[in-house]
């Protein structure tokens, strides 16, 4: 009979325990297992369970900092904590969050949770423009930013530093740095899904025009397409206003939209509205047109804010973006670029979820 042959490297009995041979029993690589022993927090859960019994089935301990080899930071002072700045860009402010776009504000809780549980210094600021952010990041004095851009654009420059950055939301495909933003579209793609299953018979859907939604707007109408059927998009330039002391869905512009839908003969329909700010009043255009949702017409909104839609009655389907994971997992990256800050910068996409009524 063959004996099975041993992955381990054979040692004398008097040989020290190195983080190469609880890599090896743990099943892991040497970089992950050095992380284990250095107490980052990036290693996945399960490894890092496995990494920590094989050290103490092995007896291996980590050698104090000071008598590991190679070149070593200075250990910082037990007192000394990071700090990392939140950055707000735009006109729009921290008050018009809380007040309009409960998303951000979900967002920012999850990036507060992750920071709060790393025992990290954070502060908030808000700036105008991207250049004002640009001339903030060269003062220093901070570990690290977070950015959230609230102006819709998603244009960063390169920046004059190499300072650690990630921006969160938004799209910021050219961003210089590293960014975490929904998946928008996979969100299209899932309210398509989700209508096709209802067997509507036709589709529409409804909104406003920026990268955001375009792109949501089209993986949609693409996945009907797929389908074998068509789906009308319905919008106008105008129909979303906002500034500092608002974020207005113009009804005006929703009457003829809603109209347009009840010009169609199939039914019922399906209907996707690419932000949840738009249901309260599209739900009253459609009371006043005698359309009655769950029977003559599917709804499916996108981003799970529940101020806008703790009001509806039935309740819609809804594309919840998960903004809290996207503001946990912008700490972690950021505490990524710092540890390996030549990397290329790379865009984290988080997949939404479908939530049913």
């Amino acid at each position: 009979m063959k004996r099975a042959k041993n992955t381990e490297p054979a040692k004398s009995a008097n040989a020290p325990l190195t983080l190469a041979d609880v890599a090896i029993r743990a099943g892991v690589s040497v970089s992950t297992a050095s992380r284990v022993a250095n107490g980052s927090p990036l290693v996945n859960p399960k490894k890092l369970a496995a990494v920590r019994k094989v050290m103490t089935e092995m007896g291996y301990e980590p050698l104090p900092l000071e008598r590991r080899r190679g070149a070593r930071k200075p250990q910082e002072t037990p007192d000394k904590k990071q700090s990392v700045m939140i950055v707000l860009v735009g006109e729009l402010g921290l008050n018009w969050i809380t007040d309009y776009a409960p998303v951000y504000a979900y967002a920012l809780n999850g990036v507060e949770q992750a920071l709060a549980e790393l025992k990290i210094n954070r502060t908030i600021e808000r700036v105008s423009t991207i250049e004002d952010f640009h001339a903030m990041v060269r003062e220093g004095g901070c570990d690290g930013f977070l950015v959230l851009d609230t102006t819709g654009r998603g244009a960063f420059l390169e920046l004059p530093t190499s300072a650690a950055v990630v921006a969160f939301m938004g799209i910021h495909d050219d961003s210089p740095f590293d960014r975490v933003a929904p998946d928008h579209h996979l969100a299209g793609e899932l309210a398509a899904r989700y209508l096709l299953k209802r067997a509507c018979g036709g589709f529409a859907v409804l909104g406003g025009r920026s990268p955001i939604y375009d792109r949501r707007v089209e993986a949609f109408t693409t996945t009907i397409r797929k389908s074998g059927a068509e789906a009308i998009d319905l919008w106008a330039p105008d129909v979303m206003r906002r500034g500092p002391q608002m974020h207005q869905v113009m009804a005006e512009l929703v009457e003829p939209l809603v109209d347009s839908l009840v010009a169609r003969k199939e039914r019922p329909l399906g209907l996707f509205l690419t932000m949840d700010v738009l249901a309260p009043c599209v739900y009253a255009e459609l009371a006043r047109v005698g359309m009655i949702v769950g029977r003559d017409i599917h709804v499916v909104t996108c981003n799970n804010e529940r101020p806008y839609l703790n009001v509806l009655h039935p309740q819609p389907a809804v594309i919840d973006v998960r903004a809290a994971e996207i503001g946990r997992r912008a700490v972690l990256q950021l505490l990524q670029r710092k540890q390996f800050p030549n990397e290329t910068p790379v865009g984290v996409l988080i997949p939404p979820q479908l939530v049913e009524p």
